[in-house]
């Protein structure tokens, strides 16, 4: 299935955070592992950086899963950058992902990366409100007839 976010059959296969339980979550990663299991959609959560950025990641911090802390909305994308989000995924007693380059991605580069995906996308942040940066970065990239938001 290809574009058009309420096109294809049903039932839908989600992939929330991508493949959640089998890499660290929000990831591209991820959400290529959903792909490949089988999703035909991809549930994310988003929050901005304090230098307005919309990155994905479920929480207000980084500090569960990242070697960081801190809460996103105090944090720039350069700050993000640094961060290791493959540091807390556990899986089978080990840490796969550790030191292995995955990181905080923008909703931008998600897109982008997966330009034919229906995305699902919960804005997790309340204050400060970016329900309208948000609407306007999905426009800017043309995804509109995929995106829910």
């Amino acid at each position: 299935m290809a574009g058009d976010y309420f096109a294809g059959p049903r039932p839908r296969i989600f992939g929330h955070r991508g493949a959640a339980g089998v890499a660290p979550e929000n990831t591209l990663a991820s959400f290529q592992r959903a792909l490949d299991d089988g999703a035909e959609i991809l549930e994310l959560d988003v929050h901005a950086t304090r230098d307005g950025e919309v990155v994905v990641i479920h929480d207000p911090t980084v500090d569960r899963t990242t070697d960081g802390h801190g809460a996103v909305r105090d944090l720039t994308l350069a700050d993000l950058g640094r961060l290791d989000a493959g540091h807390a995924f556990l899986r089978d007693g080990g840490f796969p992902f550790r030191g292995s380059g995955i990181r905080v991605p923008t909703l931008a580069e998600v897109i982008d990366e997966f330009p034919t995906v229906p995305l699902n996308v919960e804005i997790k942040q309340r204050e400060p409100e970016i329900e309208a940066v948000v609407a306007a970065l999905v426009a800017r990239r043309g995804a509109m007839k995929r995106v829910m938001l």
